[in-house]
């Protein structure tokens, strides 16, 4: 299955569809209830490019990315905040 690119996001004429804020969020209660996943896990959950998990992450105050840049299996997202 090809992963979806930030193309996928927006709502269509009749107003169907996913914004990208969404899907911040629903990655964004994902991680403060489990926690300790990586780029790579997040977009295989959700499917999306790596590149869209970071954005994501880049997009949300809380949220934030350890790890080396070049491997997104080891870029373990978490949030900071209670």
């Amino acid at each position: 299955m090809t992963k979806q690119d930030m193309s996928v996001f927006g709502l269509d004429e009749d107003g169907c569809g996913t914004e990208f804020g969404d899907f911040t969020e629903a990655l964004s209660t994902l991680i403060a209830l489990g926690g300790g996943r990586s780029v790579r896990e997040i977009g295989e959950l959700f499917n999306v490019t790596d590149d869209v998990v970071r954005k994501a992450v880049d997009s949300d105050h809380w949220l934030y990315v350890l790890g080396p840049d070049d491997d997104p299996t080891k870029q373990m997202i978490e949030a900071d905040g209670e």
